[in-house]
């Protein structure tokens, strides 16, 4: 499997998560990096684009903040519902790309 690029071999656990807890964090070398671009590297330090999710909500995304102060400042002056319903589909796509830590 290996071999055929269908299995990765670690020494170690990932240090990822892939279900964001309530106040999300982000690597912290992603957030620096979104900041000055569309590409930034994982923890499976491969580079991925965040063109689909919210650029800034990277930076945003430091741990000091729980769901619903985070879905108010990412995606101000929509209703709260859908606010929330949009962080969270971020927050899944962010996490599907091994871009949390919290």
């Amino acid at each position: 499997s290996f071999c055929a690029g269908a299995a990765e071999l670690h020494a170690l656990g990932p240090t990822f998560i892939t279900e964001p807890g309530a106040k999300p964090q982000a690597f912290a070398v992603a957030r620096l990096q979104a900041a000055r671009g569309a590409h930034v590297t994982n923890m499976r330090h491969e580079m991925v684009s965040v063109d689909d999710a919210n650029p800034d909500l990277l930076a945003l995304l430091d741990g000091s903040r729980g769901r619903a102060a985070l879905a108010a400042e990412a995606f101000p002056g929509h209703p709260a519902h859908d606010a929330e319903a949009a962080l969270d589909a971020a927050l899944a796509r962010l996490a599907r790309q091994a871009l949390l830590v919290q």
